[in-house]
């Protein structure tokens, strides 16, 4: 009678490691990001550091300073509406406000 061996757990057939191309389809999703922001980039420079007036909910006008953008999003109809982290000298806090908001 011939020995039964047990499979040696190396001889498993070749399952191709998923992960890895998963984190390959993640990555060019990333490219895909950067260039859509290469404009936002460009726009950052100019905007960081800009002085802005924002209305508030009371209805008060504020006046702020630019430190970052923090995302833009596409409305469905194809306007964006970026988000902007703006600091307010006036009570030291910083705000996350979007571009709907300035004045």
């Amino acid at each position: 009678a011939t020995k039964k061996r047990k499979k040696s757990p190396t001889s498993a057939p070749n399952v191709s490691p998923q992960p890895v191309q998963q984190q390959q389809q993640r990555r060019s999703r990333k490219q895909q990001q950067q260039q859509d922001s290469a404009q936002d980039e460009k726009d950052r420079e100019e905007l960081i550091g800009k002085k802005v007036k924002v209305k508030w909910n009371d209805g008060n006008v504020y006046p702020g300073i630019i430190k970052e953008i923090t995302r833009t999003i596409e409305l469905i109809d194809g306007r964006k509406i970026r988000y902007y982290d703006v600091y307010f000298k006036e009570d030291g806090k910083t705000a996350n406000v979007d571009d709907r908001d300035f004045v």
